[in-house]
Parts: C-alpha cells; sequence; structure tokens
C-alpha cells in the first residue's frame, strides 16, 4: 500500500536575517527532539515494516522522515502504529505522536510540543502589535509532497508545551497535575504519601512523572 504523506511546509527562516543552519547529523538550534536523524523502523497495521531515519519536529508535535535527503512529515498515515528509534517507542492516538515512556497495567504518554513566537513590535503611540505566533502552514487540499527545511528563524523564541497523558484503553487522559493522577487510579493524597514524601514529583520532567505512575500502577 502506498504511503500518503501529507503536504506540509514550514517557511520559518525566510523572513529576515539571523538564521540558524543546522545538517542531518547536527540539528543544534533547531526544534527537533533528537539531536540527529537516527535509523528507526516504522510498523504498519498490516505487519510492514520500514526502515527510516527518523525525527520527531516540535513546532508541529509531528515525526519526521529522511527521504532523499528531505524532511518530509509522517502526518496522516492512519495506518502506522508505532516507530521504534533506538529504545524510544512512539505510538499514534487520535492522529498525533506520542512517546510511550511507562508500558504497564496503563500507559504513560509523552506529548512533545513546543510553541514559537515572535516579541511585537512597537507602533505608532506607544501601540503593539499582536505576537506572531508559528503556525502549522500546510493546505490539506495540496497532496504533493513538501518538505521541512533544515533552517530556524532567530527571531521566534520556542516555549516548551510538553504535555503527560495516561492511557488503559486507547482513551486519553491528562497527567499535568497530582489531582489527574488521583482522579485517574482512584486513590487519595494519602494513598500517594508512601511515595510523594520521598520523592518530589515535577510535571515538568518525564522522569518525575514516571516514577509516580509507575508507583501508582504497580504498588496501588
Amino acid at each position: 500500500m502506498k504511503v500518503l504523506l501529507v503536504s506540509l511546509l514550514l517557511t520559518l527562516g525566510v523572513f529576515v536575517d539571523g538564521i540558524s543552519q543546522a545538517s542531518f547529523d547536527n540539528l543544534e538550534g533547531l526544534p527537533y527532539l533528537l539531536p540527529a536523524f537516527e535509523p528507526g523502523k516504522l510498523y504498519y497495521d498490516n505487519g510492514n515494516v520500514q526502515d527510516r531515519d527518523v525525527n520527531y519536529y516540535l513546532i508541529t508535535g509531528e515525526l519526521v522522515v529522511l527521504i532523499n535527503d528531505r524532511i518530509v512529515p509522517l502526518g496522516l498515515v492512519t495506518t502506522l502504529d508505532s516507530v521504534i528509534v533506538g529504545e524510544r517507542k512512539f505510538v499514534q492516538h487520535d492522529m498525533k505522536f506520542y512517546e510511550l515512556v511507562y508500558d504497564g497495567s496503563v500507559d504513560l504518554l509523552v506529548y512533545h510540543k513546543e510553541e514559537a513566537f515572535r516579541d511585537a513590535e512597537e507602533g505608532a503611540y506607544g501601540t503593539k502589535s499582536q505576537t506572531a505566533k508559528v503556525e502549522q502552514l500546510w493546505d490539506p487540499k495540496q497532496m504533493q509532497s513538501q518538505s521541512y527545511s533544515l533552517e530556524w528563524n532567530d527571531e521566534f523564541k520556542r516555549v516548551d508545551k510538553t504535555s503527560f497523558w495516561l492511557s488503559n484503553d486507547r482513551t486519553l487522559s491528562p497527567a499535568e497535575k497530582m489531582s489527574d493522577l488521583i482522579r485517574f487510579f482512584g486513590k487519595s493524597k494519602k494513598e500517594l504519601k508512601p511515595y510523594t514524601s520521598n520523592h518530589s514529583v515535577r510535571f515538568n520532567d518525564v522522569e518525575s512523572v514516571k516514577g509516580l505512575v509507575e508507583f501508582c500502577d504497580q504498588k496501588l
């Protein structure tokens, strides 16, 4: 079955001077999850496996692959089950790619995401124009293959928007704060105290959240 790649092209880096450039094996300064494109395996629902060099583009929260030296988003490949890159596994839920960081009776998923903003410009009488936000620039009606650029406009500031999710039946529930876990596992703060009294849980740290989820899943 021919895999349909969604057309998507970010035009950052064409506006002004101050462009960060990189190469496929050194992505420093660019919004990619991995420091370089790494060998990965794409697993499809029909059992097919495809070898590709893979990375994850943080601005759109999307896995991307190298095809003929072009960075192509996987996009709406509904037949894709999972992607393995080294020891990391990515799965697809509701047309988004999440990293599976804990696999037990419940799953802990991480949606890696960044937003990018450009400072508002001051105009006449001290007014400021609306802060510019990077959007996903693609037309779903255009299906010809396009690709990401190895450039980044340094005027845009990147803001981490990573989020955590729990799943036990293909339905996702947020895991952004302690009350989310209490609600999901049906436990009380008192029941979590054996763990929280000895561990500082930070909901912006993967290993910290993973430790608490593992405790709830295995000890309670």
